[in-house]
């Protein structure tokens, strides 16, 4: 508990800020605080999220305001549907209690390296007012702690804009469009499974170009440089919710034609790079990015489009739980190589299905018309990918009504048996297809 003396200690002065930024601000007085739940599935491990509670707690207290904590209540049942719903059973106490914010989160620590994940929630209208992730070394866990007041400060200081959070959209797995940020409306996907929260469904929009690439794997069309750019991603495996070990770079357009990409796979070091010059559908165990389209926002089929450096096509559709197999279907094989079942069922050893493949596998039998290039450059390869809208299926909108599709970015990099996704995919949530981002911005298609 040594660390948490220091960290109470250390960050004293900057949380005196609080009388200041609550000043005047009556209705701000009570803060609930929830559990850190432990991720890494080692019962050694709880201590360090019990000590992150308790010294916010702690401190919380300390500059005059009222603590709801609420770390007994949600420990009480650890039961997987409880789980799933932790920070809705938090909301509801809180309210009950009239706290005005909370402030929970997780941990994950592998080997000597931890994730601190912490959520300012702003209790009224359940807006996830902020995510922060902190990544180091346990041995400098007390930092890593001090990084969590400056931003419980700059939150509650901030407040939330209301009308910036009536745009954040959730998925309605019940048919698509749009719910409000309040935990107690979040949508279940069918099956009754856990839906992420509307505030962590990260969106991009596409923009329109009047110049389409020549696709040939060179990054050097000058659409690229007015592209939507895309960098931000994160581990699915082995540290999920990591940033990348590698950075990866993708950058997308549209015509009234085709979709665009162009994809820059980064390495630290090009000698694990691992692609072939093979058949179309044969380059499972390469590196490669792919491009996934849930269209009608169902959660329910998506379009899956890979690339790997040569430029070798795969594509497949993939079903709700992140996989091409059937209904009913019983094939182990199909469940292992899912990437959202594979790496989190303990059962399954490294998380490689049978073939030695690993990523969001589909129904390969499904071929559409598209068109790809690839080449290696001298930090890793590049390639580029174009997609008709005539190989896809979409629902029709009012003229001026632009679309709104479920969407993922995926990239594969073997040599470090390592998956990562633009948007995170979490072992909380079952399937793939619940996790997915948005995508929009495509207009008079």
């Amino acid at each position: 508990m040594f660390l948490f003396r220091v960290f109470s200690v250390s960050v004293a002065v900057t949380l005196s800020l609080f009388t200041v930024a609550v000043a005047g601000a009556q209705t701000i007085t009570r803060v609930a605080i929830g559990p850190f739940e432990n991720r890494s599935g080692i019962a050694e491990d709880d201590w360090l999220g019990q000590g992150l509670a308790e010294s916010v707690a702690t401190d919380v207290r300390a500059n005059g305001l009222v603590v709801v904590d609420l770390r007994g209540l949600l420990f009480r049942d650890t039961s997987e549907q409880v789980e799933d719903r932790v920070e809705t059973v938090a909301l509801t106490e809180a309210r009950a209690r009239g706290a005005a914010w909370l402030v929970m989160g997780s941990y994950q620590r592998v080997t000597d390296q931890v994730r601190i994940i912490v959520r300012f929630v702003h209790v009224e209208t359940g807006i996830v007012a902020r995510r922060a992730n902190i990544d180091g070394v346990i041995g400098r866990l007390f930092e890593l702690q001090d990084e969590i007041a400056p931003i419980l400060v700059d939150v509650i200081s901030a407040g939330v804009n209301r009308n910036a959070s009536r745009q954040v959209a959730a998925i309605d797995a019940r048919g698509g469009g749009t719910l409000p940020t309040n935990a107690q409306q979040r949508p279940m996907p069918r099956g009754g499974l856990a839906a992420r929260p509307a505030g962590d469904v990260p969106t991009t929009i596409i923009q329109p170009t009047s110049e389409p690439p020549r696709i040939d794997g060179r990054l050097d069309d000058p659409v690229w440089a007015s592209a939507t750019h895309i960098t931000d991603f994160v581990q699915i495996a082995p540290v999920a919710g990591a940033p990348g070990t590698e950075a990866t770079e993708v950058w997308m357009a549209y015509d009234r034609d085709n979709l665009y990409f162009a994809f820059y796979a980064h390495y630290t070091d090009p000698s694990i790079i691992r692609i072939n010059r093979t058949d179309r559908d044969e380059a499972l165990g390469d590196d490669q990015m792919a491009v996934l389209f849930d269209p009608f926002l169902d959660q329910q089929r998506a379009y899956q489009f890979e690339v790997n450096g040569y430029g070798v096509q795969g594509d497949s559709l993939v079903n709700a739980d992140g996989t091409g197999r059937s209904r009913g279907s019983n094939s182990m094989s199909m469940v292992t190589s899912s990437l959202g079942a594979s790496y989190w069922q303990r059962n399954s050893g490294s998380g490689m299905s049978m073939s030695g493949t690993f990523g969001i596998r589909g129904d390969s039998s499904w071929n559409a018309l598209f068109e790809t290039a690839g080449e290696l450059v001298e930090d890793g390869w590049t390639a580029e990918m174009a997609i008709p809208f005539k190989s896809l299926r979409y629902p029709a909108r009012a003229e001026g009504e632009s679309h709104r599709w479920g969407f993922q970015i995926t990239r594969r990099i073997r040599g470090r048996s390592e998956a990562q996704s633009w948007s995170p995919i979490s072992r909380d949530i079952q399937g793939n297809l619940t996790q997915f981002g948005i995508l929009e911005g495509l207009e008079e298609l």
